[in-house]
């Protein structure tokens, strides 16, 4: 959850600067299925990359 937090963080400062949303949920991390994983990936609202030999999904949602 660490790496979340810090990956928020920085993806925040960079698309808002200091002018931050007003809400914001906690990021979070669990276990998924192998049908789930092909859906994330295959959004292109993802990314995907390896930590430490793990594969992560990052993605973003915004309500206005």
């Amino acid at each position: 959850k660490e790496l979340l937090n810090i990956i928020a963080g920085n993806l925040l400062t960079d698309i808002y600067g200091d002018q931050s949303p007003e809400s914001l949920n906690i990021p979070e991390a669990s276990d998924i299925n192998n049908a789930e994983w092909k859906k994330l990936i295959s959004d292109d609202n993802n990314i995907c990359f390896m930590v430490d030999c793990m594969p992560v999904v990052l993605g973003m949602e915004t309500k206005e």
